[in-house]
């Protein structure tokens, strides 16, 4: 089997040479060896597990175990069977499995056979027992303890095989895919937390697969969220260079999110990069990440990097990266202080070398150094010559004139690459305040140079626009001039470029940091008494882009104006008056601003929509109107609807008291049976003539006459009863009243003129009731003497309940008595208790009168 073959990215996890196998196997045994698998103790099944890892170790095998299909399945099966039982058979079935996976065109048959879903369904399995024997041990006793130790152990190594080999079928993106929505990151995270020993086959493994799933952002949020930055720190310092390189790219991945860089940091990881960085490229560029962090670059100070770095760069050897530390590291003051070196000779040096070579990152590295005040800039005044041990110096400008003469002739070079370098020289230079600019105006004639530098691109024919592009060079001519106007002598010669300045300032208004340079620049010259009068002039154009710049949005302008008219309004009276106008006018038309829109404030806050779009405020306004309108005719409408409700319910009660008033004067006397009746339909006359007058309907039809007035005056009650009465009541010869105490019975003989044989109908039986059937002389008398005292209350009672409900019901004209027909009245408990008295008191036999 060819090289070519093997996977480019597959991992190999046992160490040993798998040209020399260990025990004496022979690829002609291999069904010898599957027989083992079949043996009841585990000893015989890891006996044929470890022959065939040592056949799988020899690429010139694996072709054939992987063709043998029965091998295959029988590998699968024992490994899914005994796995949880015996550590060693699975750790030697699953480094068979390994060597297979080093080579890509072994992977369709791992995958057929489900290998890898049994390596990710066996991490799940041992990371939960882990836990629990973690928990085990601290209960238990000190042998326990050991048992479980080398349980671990053990089960390290079968986690370091199955990771290895996941690791091997990831390099298909699609199953690595699938590995991770298994949750499989999470896995590897918890397996790099249980690895104690940081050389330990499980670490290596877990740090090489972390490393490769960390590309993609959605890993490493998981493995930051896991500690993963943390448990890493942790394996520092790490022996084993396979391990460190793996633990410095997976690290280096990280540092790219700003917020693992002070986890770095702050886990010490700068001196363990700072000590490697000689040797290893990777730890170089770690460093260079993590010197993008202010505490990093404190830290460097007291590692060896300095002097590493130094030295590369001096030598030649240095790369980009080592320039670009070695610059970022100076931008520290301390750092800055030692690559100088306490002489100045290693600013020397550099000087030297970046000036023969035209370095562009050394440059920047000498102006990072001039940036900071002290004694690193009075360096750049002293070249240091001889040898150490002479201390021989030469008091010079020798560096500021050699980059001032730089400048004059690159910096404006069509070549990039000269200019930048111009750029440069010019920006180190700017930085130097302790430079004699006084001197070095006039020896190296700067004040013209810098007006054609600063007049380039303003054509006073044109009209003067605010968007003009401003070049580099200019900028940093701008800022050494103000550094310049520092000192007293340097600004009287700058006296001739006032003008020039405030045209600047004037066309360059869309610059912030150029306007602001520009102001500096102002500044310095106004602490100068004598200098401050010529720019303080009545008709002087730069107050008044002072006082329009007061309150500009960018605050280091408004910094700067301030500083300037305070120095304007101490230096000239009128001056001080027209500022402190200004300022009242500006203060004044923000007060009338805020009252304004106070009200609005106070009603949306600081919502800005309705404070600054004025039509969303009139729409809401209407749309709240509206609504409270709406809401106004649905409480009135309510309204409304329960009075009419209510004006229904107290017509619907007045109309049941009529009725009820209306039953109780007609059912009394049975006229709306009567008129019911079957039997009288057509047989009444409405006029109620005399007796035998003939009728003018027919019987068995409705008599159309019949009025709707069925009431009857009192004089003719008898005659109403005569004619609708009930036929039983008129066969009667007497009403019988009865004497409960005294057991007599009187009897009287009805009227004559109840008899009107000539109108009498046939009627219907009465149904006769319990509490209101009529008794006959004989009946009244013996219930009367059957009835004791107590039953006799008892009758009483429950007559005047019968008849109380009697009297709600719709009483029949065979139901009522002639005594309750004719009277109708309702007995109140006074009444009923004073005819229950003279009943006690007296007995006496009334006969009833006729009705």
């Amino acid at each position: 089997m060819s090289a070519r073959s093997r996977s480019s990215s597959a991992v190999s996890f046992d160490r040993r040479s798998s040209q020399t196998p260990i025990l004496n196997v022979d690829l002609n045994k291999v069904d010898e060896y599957m027989e083992c698998f079949y043996g009841e103790t585990s000893a015989e099944k890891n006996k044929g597990a470890l022959a065939l890892c040592e056949l799988s170790k020899c690429a010139q095998n694996l072709h054939q175990l992987v063709n043998n299909e029965t091998l295959m399945m029988a590998l699968s099966r024992v490994f899914r069977e005994d796995w949880k039982k015996h550590f060693e058979v699975a750790t030697n079935i699953m480094n068979t499995f390994v060597n297979m996976s080093k080579f890509a065109m072994f992977h369709g048959a791992l995958l057929h056979h489900k290998i890898g879903s049994l390596c990710v369904n066996a991490m799940e399995h041992e990371t939960k027992r882990y836990d629990l024997w973690i928990a085990d041990m601290k209960k238990a006793d000190q042998d326990t303890q050991k048992k479980l130790k080398v349980a671990i152990r053990k089960q390290a190594l079968l986690l370091a095989a199955s990771i290895t080999l996941l690791t091997n079928l990831a390099t298909d993106i699609s199953v690595e895919l699938k590995m991770v929505r298994r949750n499989l990151v999470a896995l590897l995270v918890k397996c790099l937390k249980m690895s104690t020993d940081p050389i330990s086959p499980l670490t290596t493994a877990t740090v090489r697969f972390l490393l490769k799933l960390s590309i993609f952002d959605e890993n490493k949020t998981v493995m930051e969220q896991g500690g993963t930055v943390e448990r890493i720190l942790k394996l520092f310092p790490i022996q084993d260079p396979d391990l460190r390189k793996s633990t410095i790219k997976l690290l280096f991945n990280f540092s790219f999110d700003p917020k693992n860089v002070p986890k770095m940091v702050n886990g010490g990881l700068v001196p363990h990069m700072a000590s490697l960085i000689e040797n290893d490229s990777k730890a170089l560029n770690m460093l260079y990440l993590l010197s993008c962090d202010d505490d990093a670059k404190a830290m460097v100070a007291y590692t060896d990097a300095i002097q590493l770095l130094m030295r590369d760069v001096l030598s030649g050897r240095g790369s980009e990266m080592t320039k670009a530390v070695l610059l970022n590291i100076c931008l520290e003051k301390r750092n800055a202080q030692l690559v100088c070196g306490p002489n100045g000779q290693g600013l020397d040096l550099l000087m030297e070398m970046s000036l023969e070579s035209r370095d562009l990152l050394l440059i920047k590295v000498i102006r990072a150094i001039s940036s900071h005040d002290g004694p690193t800039q009075n360096m750049f005044l002293v070249s240091f010559k001889g040898s150490l041990t002479s201390n021989a110096f030469i008091s010079l400008t020798n560096w500021i004139e050699r980059l001032l003469e730089i400048a004059k002739i690159e910096g404006s070079d069509s070549s990039e690459s000269k200019s930048s370098f111009g750029l440069e020289c010019m920006g180190a230079v700017a930085e130097l305040k302790v430079a004699p600019w006084a001197k070095l105006i006039q020896s190296q004639e700067l004040v013209p140079w810098m007006k054609t530098q600063l007049e380039e691109g303003i054509d006073e024919s044109e009209e003067i626009t605010v968007l003009r592009e401003i070049k580099p060079l200019q900028l940093q001519v701008v800022i050494a001039c103000g550094t310049m106007a520092r000192q007293l002598d340097a600004a009287r010669l700058l006296v001739p470029l006032i003008d020039t300045f405030v045209q600047l300032l004037q066309s360059s208004q869309i610059d912030d940091e150029f306007v602001v340079q520009l102001l500096y620049v102002f500044l310095q010259l106004l602490k100068h008494k004598e200098l401050s009068a010529r720019l303080m002039t009545q008709d002087s154009a730069l107050g008044e882009h002072m006082i329009d710049l007061m309150h500009d949005a960018n605050a280091a302008v408004r910094e700067v104006c301030d500083n300037a008219l305070l120095i304007m309004g101490e230096h000239s009276e009128e001056w001080a008056k027209r500022i402190a106008g200004e300022r009242f006018k500006w203060h004044n038309a923000q007060w009338l601003e805020m009252v304004e829109t106070t009200n609005v404030q106070k009603i949306y806050g600081e919502c800005g929509v309705f404070y600054y779009n004025r039509v969303a405020l009139i729409l809401w306004i209407a749309a709240s109107t509206s609504c409270f309108l709406a809401l106004i005719s649905t409480i009135y409408t309510v309204f409304n609807a329960y009075q009419l409700w209510s004006t229904v319910q107290d017509l619907e009660n007045a109309i049941i008291d009529l009725i009820d008033e209306a039953c109780q004067i007609l059912l009394p006397i049975g006229i709306c049976k009567q008129i019911c009746h079957p039997h009288h339909i057509g047989t009444v006359n409405a006029n109620y003539g005399g007796v035998g007058q003939k009728q003018d309907v027919k019987p068995g039809t409705r008599d159309n006459r019949y009025p709707e007035d069925v009431t009857f005056p009192p004089s003719d009650i008898e005659k109403v009863y005569d004619i609708m009465g009930d036929e039983d009541a008129r066969k009667s010869k007497t009403l019988t009243l009865v004497s409960i105490e005294d057991e007599r019975v009187d009897v009287k003989a009805p009227s004559e003129k109840l008899a009107t044989p000539a109108l009498r109908t046939p009627l219907v039986p009465p149904k006769r009731l319990p509490s209101r059937e009529m008794t006959t002389p004989k009946q009244s008398l013996k219930t009367s003497r059957d009835l004791t005292p107590n039953s006799r209350e008892l009758k009483k009672s429950a007559s005047r309940e019968q008849q109380s409900a009697n009297r709600r019901e719709i009483p029949s004209r065979e139901m009522s008595t002639p005594a309750h027909s004719v009277r109708g009245e309702k007995k109140t408990p006074s009444k009923e208790k004073a005819e229950s008295s003279k009943k006690t008191n007296s007995v006496k036999i009334a006969t009833a009168e006729p009705l």
